[in-house]
């Protein structure tokens, strides 16, 4: 079992022999060419950051190739590794502009924010200073003793619990007997206007129920038929959300 400190037990490990460095061919160390200190650090840490295959330390330019095959591979390696580190390079190159274009968005923000409240402030003061003025003019007041009358009707306003956006109204159901003939007509008339009767507004402009047309005693006149004719309208029973403005004036 391999120790869990590589500067407490140096005097038997031998570095990149552990089972993993092994099975993935990794017996250099390349420690020294980097001049890192790994005193602390775990075993397995140290063989995964510093143990290199022969390839890769021709690669990386701290070993020699054996022969042209090696050289070759080495080369073949050198240039996945620059291209890895380009994508790599790129990736840190878009986070930080990303992160540069956070910060800047964040203290447009901010500065917006900063002129809003001024903005706001600046016009709360010219409406009160505008409110005293005329409370003073009303109320024979001085300037002081209109601002603080102003000031003090304007913060107990402010403490007053806010009013709903949204009110729901309640419409309960209702039927209403609809008369096509106000006077005596003809009773296919009646019968045209019925059916153009748009059932989808017919409640206040909400949809309803109309009952079939009833015509009284029709009579005839000379081949068409007159006579009184009405049908019922039922609405049914709905709720409606408006601004409480709009639902309290109505």
């Amino acid at each position: 079992m391999l120790p869990s400190l590589a500067h407490a037990q140096l005097s038997f490990w031998f570095p990149c022999t552990g089972a993993k460095a092994k099975a993935e061919k990794r017996s250099i160390d390349i420690r020294s060419h980097l001049r890192v200190n790994t005193n602390g650090m775990q075993i397995n840490d140290i063989e995964d950051l510093y143990c290199v295959t022969q390839v890769k330390c021709v690669a990386l330019g701290y070993c020699k190739a054996a022969s042209p095959q090696e050289q070759a591979a080495a080369d073949k390696l050198k240039r996945e590794l620059a291209a890895e580190e380009a994508r790599l390079q790129r990736e840190r190159q878009a986070k930080a502009a990303q992160a540069a274009r956070e910060r800047e968005r964040e203290r447009q923000n901010a500065e917006a924010e900063r002129k809003r409240k001024e903005a706001a402030a600046l016009a709360e003061k010219t409406r009160r200073e505008k409110l005293a003025a005329a409370e003073a003019q009303r109320l024979q007041l001085s300037a002081q003793e209109a601002q603080r009358l102003v000031t003090a009707r304007e913060d107990a306003r402010r403490k007053m619990p806010a009013q709903p956006e949204k009110c729901t109204l309640d419409y309960p159901a209702y039927t209403q007997k609809l008369d096509f003939t106000p006077i005596i007509m003809l009773q296919a008339r009646a019968e045209k206007d019925y059916a153009a009767l748009d059932r989808s507004k017919i409640c206040n402009g909400h949809p309803g129920v109309l009952d079939p047309l009833q015509c009284d005693k029709p009579a005839d006149f000379f081949g068409a038929r007159i006579g009184s004719c009405a049908a019922v309208m039922r609405c049914p029973a709905r709720q409606e959300t408006k601004a409480c403005a709009r639902a309290s004036a109505q």
